[in-house]
């Protein structure tokens, strides 16, 4: 058999594998619920236990201009909210990391502004290697992004693993309200969504990934990776909700 024959194999296998990673039930090594609650989050306050706030910047130039965005935490829900005139960003990443397979899912609620803006809009969830710098590591991305003169923002995946990146769906959307999800088993990943008009989950991409430790986190941010010039005469805002770990085989703490 030749080198393009095994190949066509090996990605056969990986596509009929992932084809039904969704089912959480298949995570048969879980922790209890018992165990695995503390690690949900309501976002009625701040849980210095769980989260560190997140605002790396990709370029000096978003550095000298750079301000904390706003997070405002109560009544079930995280609110952040941009500062104008500058690059502004605010998230959170878990303090902890999922060691294994792990499935996590949070709900996030976004209306992108129209117009001619002078500034991107974006929102972004990852699972990222531990203890690493952010353009060296292993890292699944979902993100939302709204550049400007874009009619709609794009909804889309991508992966690194050693260095090599991977694309999955983009799929263009007004706004969003629902619920995304990252699920891992063995090296098999996969983001998936839902949203109040359409309930039943939907893949956005499947990814040949990384079995390290991984961390979770998500931010909103008025700048993207390359941009190095902002007016941001607005604020953009985004509202997150019910962080829960559905399932995972080992969760490790930080040492204190």
């Amino acid at each position: 058999m030749g080198k393009a024959g095994l190949c066509a194999i090996c990605l056969l296998l990986l596509v009929v594998s992932c084809a039904n990673i969704e089912k959480t039930g298949d995570i048969t090594s879980s922790l209890p619920q018992n165990e695995l609650s503390k690690y949900s989050d309501s976002f009625d306050k701040m849980r210095n236990d769980l989260w560190e706030e997140s605002q790396f910047t990709f370029n000096k130039a978003q550095m000298a201009n750079f301000k904390r965005a706003n997070m405002t935490f109560g009544d079930g829900e995280l609110l952040i909210r941009t500062k104008t005139g500058c690059f502004s960003k605010s998230g959170l990443l878990t303090k902890y990391v999922f060691s294994g397979d792990f499935d996590i899912q949070i709900d996030c609620r976004i209306n992108f502004l129209d117009g001619k803006l002078v500034m991107d809009q974006r929102v972004f969830f990852c699972v990222i290697e531990k203890d690493k710098e952010l353009f060296d590591s292993d890292i699944l991305v979902a993100e939302i992004l709204k550049k400007p003169g874009d009619r709609k923002a794009r909804f889309r995946s991508i992966c690194r693993t050693d260095g090599e990146f991977n694309r999955g769906k983009s799929i263009k959307r007004d706004d969003f309200n629902g619920t995304i999800r990252f699920i891992r088993k063995g090296r098999k990943s996969a983001v998936f969504y839902r949203t109040n008009n359409l309930p039943k989950w939907q893949g956005l991409g499947k990814f040949y990934f990384t079995s390290k430790d991984l961390k979770f986190g998500f931010a909103l941010a008025n700048f993207d990776r390359m941009r190095t010039s902002i007016k941001a005469g607005h604020q953009i805002s985004a509202i997150f909700e019910n962080f829960k770990v559905n399932a995972a085989e080992k969760i490790v703490e930080e040492e204190i």
